[in-house]
């Protein structure tokens, strides 16, 4: 995992409250006051469909249906109870749910979560559900906490939205795996983009999936938390992690810390082992190494197991081979040669050290910058090994420019 503990996090969870607060504050008092209407009527008898009917006045139809209780699950006066309360400490703790930092999260789920806990359905094998009384709630606050609006391509252009959040954040590949591009594409405006019988912005052209670490199917409530949002791949979001737990104090969170220094890439394969006897199939492993604090070598092996860093880095052999290939000796005298060389002015042709590394390699050499692109830990790690990193490191500073 990549640490991006260095962003900006606290001024980008301050302007992503600010972009957010006012509308999905007023959708919550909206589902408070309807959730309180729905509790004065089960106090009465018998059901009164026309009565829900006028609570739900001002929601779309669609989630006028979701919310709408039904004759039987009306009258739990203990889930209107539990309802009631979660209400009362979300409201009180509202900032958290939009720009609440992880300590606070944890702490919010621990207050809320045992109440939602009494209404899970223990009979779905398949994923977590909520019973069918529970519903509307679990309905109105993912009303509140809209995600799917939040991501979607429509809405105006000055609004604050998933391409707004990922383009500020600025990480163009997935902390998770640092293998695939998370890279967000949002277009200047242009006259006339938007036709007038599609309400679709298409200068929004692509942006990361967030995954949420706490998973939104069971805290629907932090579907629109800042550090609950975590840009990711598909592969990762989607096809690995999909709704599996996670916690802050078993896992480790990319806003918080990485393992950059926790694991390492090795292929056990030495330079001239690969030239001389032809090594075609080069393993990769990825280790634990050694000497690392107990706690955060337990949260750093649980993470890359779930996103299956072990297993799927082997697959990336080649890769592995052309670091070989570019360790040899020849490769080390033509970087000594590029250190030195100068451009017709009496130029450096590669003003530092990174400069030589990106145009040798092809990648980041420096750790706070391996987010920008894909394979940068994997490159770095297995030029370590090779001690093509040191010799590059270790280039003789060059007198002026």
């Amino acid at each position: 995992m990549i640490d991006l503990s260095f962003l900006p996090l606290k001024e980008l969870a301050k302007e992503h409250y600010n972009g957010l607060n006012v509308k999905v504050y007023d959708r919550f008092k909206q589902v408070v006051s309807y959730f309180e209407g729905a509790r004065a009527l089960a106090l009465r008898s018998p059901y009164l469909e026309a009565a829900f009917d006028v609570l739900l006045t001002g929601f779309s139809e669609k989630v006028a249906k979701a919310l709408k209780f039904n004759n039987v699950s009306y009258a739990d006066m203990a889930m209107h109870t539990d309802i009631q309360y979660i209400l009362d400490v979300l409201d009180k703790l509202f900032k958290i749910t939009l720009s609440g930092d992880l300590k606070s999260v944890k702490r919010l789920i621990t207050l809320v979560y045992p109440r939602f806990k009494l209404y899970i359905d223990l009979g779905n094998k398949k994923k977590l559900a909520y019973l069918k009384s529970f519903q509307p709630f679990i309905a109105g606050l993912k009303y509140v906490w809209d995600y799917d609006k939040f991501i979607g391509k429509s809405g105006a252009e000055d609004r604050w939205d998933g391409y707004q959040l990922a383009r500020k954040l600025g990480v163009s590949c997935c902390p998770y795996c640092n293998r695939m591009y998370t890279i967000t594409v949002f277009q200047p405006p242009i006259p006339t983009v938007l036709r007038k019988d599609d309400p679709i912005d298409t200068r929004k052209v692509i942006r990361p999936e967030f995954d949420h670490f706490y998973s939104k199917a069971r805290y629907p409530f932090l579907a629109l938390s800042f550090f609950n949002l975590v840009p990711s791949c598909t592969v990762c979001n989607s096809t690995l992690k999909v709704e599996q737990e996670m916690d802050i104090d078993e896992h480790c969170h990319p806003y918080v810390e990485g393992y950059e220094d926790v694991f390492e890439f090795t292929t056990g394969v030495s330079v001239r082992d690969f030239l001389s006897k032809g090594v075609t199939d080069v393993p990769v492993s990825f280790t634990l190494k050694k000497g690392v604090e107990k706690g955060l070598g337990e949260r750093a092996t649980a993470t890359q197991k779930l996103f299956r860093i072990a297993d799927i880095y082997p697959g990336h052999a080649d890769i592995a081979a052309e670091m070989l290939m570019k360790s040899t000796g020849h490769s080390k005298s033509m970087i000594k040669a590029y250190w030195q060389g100068k451009s017709e002015h009496g130029h450096y042709l590669y003003p530092t050290k990174d400069d030589l590394y990106r145009h040798f390699v092809g990648n980041f050499m420096v750790k706070k910058d391996f987010h920008k692109r894909p394979m940068a830990k994997f490159h770095a790690d297995l030029l370590k090994e090779t001690e093509l990193l040191k010799f590059i490191q270790d280039l003789p500073a060059r007198p002026g420019k």
